[in-house]
């Protein structure tokens, strides 16, 4: 991880660049409606929190750069994850609920056209 080599480094900006960028990737993922994406969402939060408290713990900041690393945490959205990866993943799942026989015979149907010769799915 880049944030603790430029620590190690003894680069204390580098360091808050590298946390601040892997809060933001974090961030991009706050959309996402799928368990995994939000559980590597909160894997990054997790990460970000870490990291900084690494960088606080290991190296001697100054006021400014303390400051930029409690606007990184204070930046972090890191709630309602699993609320919005179930409302995603239900609502995915919903055609398996409604109607199974449909999605059953639709797999056929692909099976049968691939074994056919037919387009396969990845064609069609």
């Amino acid at each position: 991880m880049r944030a603790v080599s430029e620590m190690e480094k003894g680069r204390v900006d580098s360091a808050i660049d590298a946390t601040q960028s892997l809060a933001a990737l974090g961030q991009l993922l706050r959309e996402e409606p799928v368990l995994v994406g939000q559980l590597v969402r909160t894997a990054l939060c997790t990460l970000t929190i870490a990291t900084a408290e690494r960088l606080v713990c290991r190296r001697q900041l100054n006021d400014q750069q303390l400051d930029r690393l409690s606007h990184i945490i204070a930046g972090l959205d890191c709630e309602d994850g699993l609320r919005r990866a179930l409302i995603g993943e239900r609502t995915m799942m919903l055609e398996v609920f409604d109607n199974p026989k449909r999605l059953f015979l639709r797999a056929e149907e692909e099976r049968q056209d691939h074994d056919d010769g037919g387009p396969s799915p990845e064609q069609s």
